[in-house]
């Protein structure tokens, strides 16, 4: 029995099934996050004015039921999975923000009510609530989870991503959810690190922690070398924030004459409406050219080692999605895995980022890095 009634974890839970399940995933039960459609369950969108009763399950929904996972509930997400904060409370302190949108996936995740949820990451809202909450977020390839039966925000940004206790969970549900996806042999990795980008941002104790979790890579026998993406992230930032602004106009323009239009996603959806076509032409022409990039910022390495999050902050916020935006941007598979504790008990994760298509290859990196660092991690509730 889930009792929900502090962490606030849960837009609607299921009534507790006993029916028989087969399948790969049989021994797991998730959450699944409130932009995403559930046969018989509500869709709210985070908000109590717009509420939608699908009769199909998201695509998603519907391969992890024929895998055996039992679905208990639509996890609660921000307002139409923006940046306005849930009621949901950080496990680890109810003070401290769980991170957005995806906040209810990783709290409920992080309390062990579920095994692993299902989450949307449109600039950083899978793997910064997993940061937050001291859970593994993992978001892979753009298109390779399809996202019919999901709502869209921003549509090529939009990623569905899993949100899990541990890697190797993440991976079983990986495994289902990203066809042909294959388990990959794991070995010592090649990592090019840059801690500093952030930094001033996520606070000295992420920069540190981020630092001697690979300091235990490099003892552990990878190989660790430096890189400054700088330069990539600025520039990647600046053609995400025109892209998210333009096509959530496109998605959520409506709200502009709705009163209870939450006000981040309003003042949003309103500077979306005044950017020209041939701004957000240039955004994206921006987009396939830092993609070209990526090749060269990947060469003779296997993974990007890079800061994740800072400790969780306040609530009236969702945090920064500066770190993660980046590589959202140009689709790129990325996780994010439990690294330790800051000095007031607040989870810090360290973030890995690899090719377009690597995704088999950072689920493997991410459980041997994980291992390394398992003895600086404590256990979720």
């Amino acid at each position: 029995m889930i009792d929900d009634r502090e962490l606030r974890a849960w837009a609607y839970l299921a009534p507790k099934q006993d029916e028989q399940r087969s399948g790969p995933l049989a021994d797991l039960e998730c959450g699944v996050k409130d932009n995403i459609d559930v046969a018989g369950m509500p869709t709210s969108f985070g908000v109590d004015f717009r509420t939608v009763l699908p009769e199909r399950d998201a695509w998603c929904v519907a391969r992890l039921r024929e895998h055996g996972a039992a679905i208990r509930g639509k996890t609660a997400a921000t307002a139409f999975a923006y940046r306005d904060p849930a009621a949901t409370r950080n496990p680890w302190n109810p003070e401290r923000t769980p991170g957005g949108s995806s906040s209810g996936s990783a709290a409920a995740v992080a309390a062990n009510h579920v095994a692993f949820a299902l989450g949307t990451q449109t600039l950083g809202s899978v793997l910064r609530p997993a940061s937050f909450c001291g859970v593994v977020g993992f978001k892979p390839t753009y298109g390779t989870i399809p996202t019919e039966g999901v709502w869209p925000l921003a549509s090529s940004l939009d990623h569905v991503g899993i949100l899990a206790r541990d890697v190797a969970t993440a991976a079983r549900v990986a495994r289902t959810l990203v066809p042909g996806l294959n388990e990959a042999a794991t070995r010592h990795p090649r990592l090019r690190v840059d801690v500093a980008l952030n930094s001033g941002r996520y606070g000295q104790a992420a920069h540190d922690a981020a630092a001697a979790a690979l300091a235990r890579c490099a003892a552990g026998g990878a190989q660790v070398e430096s890189g400054d993406f700088s330069s990539f992230a600025e520039r990647a930032m600046a053609a995400a924030d025109s892209i998210m602004a333009y096509e959530m106009f496109e998605t959520l323009g409506y709200l502009l004459d709705e009163p209870r239009a939450p006000r981040e996603v309003h003042a949003m959806v309103r500077r979306g409406s005044l950017i020209p076509r041939d701004t957000y032409d240039r955004a994206r022409a921006a987009q396939t050219a830092l993609r070209a990039e990526l090749p060269e910022i990947f060469a003779g390495c296997d993974a990007l080692a890079l800061l994740c999050a800072g400790p969780a902050p306040p609530r009236e916020t969702t945090g920064d999605a500066t770190g993660q935006a980046p590589w959202t941007l140009c689709g790129v598979p990325s996780i994010s895995i439990p690294i330790g504790f800051d000095a007031d008990g607040l989870p810090l994760s360290l973030q890995l980022v690899a090719p377009a298509g690597a995704d088999a290859t950072l689920l493997a990196i991410a459980a041997w890095v994980a291992h390394v660092n398992e003895n600086v991690q404590r256990p979720v509730f």
